[in-house]
């Protein structure tokens, strides 16, 4: 049966997992092992902003609504640690991108986006990011809105290539990619850990290469 055109909408995981006959593997998928496995950081420059974000996030990453948290620490900690300046491709914010995919029409605003584009102009979507506080909750499912932003990049893009993404909740980071029909989420990794926020960077550091040796 064919699917009918419909307006913009809240989905949650489910939804768009049945609706696109999407597959999620809990196994990591070799794209998304392959990203997660990264050189460790030993030392990192600029130590001692990086001990100041690392200590606001510890002390506030339970009372920071999401203003606060990008202001505050994503937004200092990719643009000091993820070095995404690129005559290549662009970083986006608060973005609002829609596509028709298999003839239901989808929008979703997302958090960040980097792509290659021009001025106000986004052209290909490569890596889709949302952050949230606190918790996951119905009205406002994480993994739905990336999902969404992903599927939505996939067909703008139409070129067969994985779309990269990510979710923030709170202090929890999760890495996630969407491949023809088949998506993968990462475990969390904790920024409230010092490890674990180096490991943080290095994933974010090993997309850019990911990036610019096989999307762009």
């Amino acid at each position: 049966m064919e699917k009918p055109v419909s307006k913009s909408r809240t989905w949650n995981e489910s939804e768009l997992a049945d609706t696109f006959n999407l597959t999620r593997f809990f196994d990591y998928v070799p794209k998304l092992a392959e990203w997660l496995t990264f050189e460790p950081i030993q030392q990192i420059e600029n130590e001692e902003v990086f001990n100041v974000l690392y200590q606001e996030m510890r002390e506030n990453a339970d009372y920071w609504n999401e203003q606060e948290l990008v202001l505050f620490f994503i937004g200092p900690l990719i643009r000091i640690f993820a070095n995404y300046k690129s005559p290549d491709f662009i970083m986006y914010s608060e973005r609002e991108i829609s596509a028709t995919v298999e003839d239901v029409f989808l929008k979703t605003e997302a958090d960040l986006l980097l792509a290659k584009g021009k001025g106000e102009v986004l052209k290909v979507p490569y890596f889709c990011f949302h952050e949230y506080k606190r918790t996951k909750k119905a009205s406002s499912d994480p993994v739905a809105q990336v999902l969404e932003a992903m599927l939505i990049a996939q067909e703008m893009n139409k070129n067969g290539k994985p779309i990269y993404g990510a979710y923030v909740i709170g202090k929890d980071w999760y890495f996630m990619i969407l491949e023809g029909k088949e998506y993968c989420i990462s475990k969390a990794y904790q920024a409230t850990i010092r490890t674990e926020l180096l490991e943080i960077i290095a994933i974010l550091r090993k997309f850019r290469v990911i990036l610019e040796t096989t999307l762009i």
